[in-house]
């Protein structure tokens, strides 16, 4: 993928900032970390690791709520819930 010039700014400005960085061969396209990257933006793509997605559960005997966050599913809390609260993250590949 060619990333514009203000993308390739903005994975550069993660670095700096001490996120982590992802590398890929543009042929290739497997994301592997980069601590040192080479910025090498014809063979390789770069972007910042994806975070994983976190969700807040509420869960009743019929149907589930999510939430954004903790705090949100624990005021959200209906009659009859069996589990509140319980912390859901994405798989990552």
């Amino acid at each position: 993928m060619n990333k514009t010039l203000v993308e390739m700014i903005a994975v550069m400005q993660a670095a700096e900032r001490g996120e982590l960085i992802e590398v890929a061969h543009q042929r290739r396209g497997d994301w592997v970390p980069d601590s040192t990257p080479s910025w090498d933006w014809v063979c390789y793509d770069y972007r910042v690791k994806p975070q994983p997605k976190i969700i807040w559960v509420n869960e009743y005997s019929r149907d589930s709520v999510a939430h954004l966050t903790e705090d949100d599913a624990k005021a959200g809390v209906g009659s009859g819930a069996i589990r509140t609260a319980i912390k859901y993250v994405e798989a990552q590949d």
